[in-house]
């Protein structure tokens, strides 16, 4: 259980989230994603996440 990078919303069953990937390349677009939210000096740490909605969103419209 986490807080979403991107929105900050809590993980919890109804909104499920994601660890960042361990593919380098997969990596960076998920960074990128979250730094284009006027979060441009953000960095992930061992524990970062994304929740489900902004999952969805990224995949579709960004990444």
């Amino acid at each position: 259980m986490g807080w979403c990078a991107a929105c900050g919303t809590k993980s919890t069953k109804e909104n499920k989230t994601s660890v960042f990937p361990k593919d380098p390349d997969r990596r960076i677009q998920w960074i990128a994603a979250v730094r284009a939210l006027d979060k441009p000096d953000w960095n992930p740490t061992k524990d970062s996440v994304l929740c489900e909605v902004c999952f969805i969103v990224f995949k579709y419209y960004i990444l």
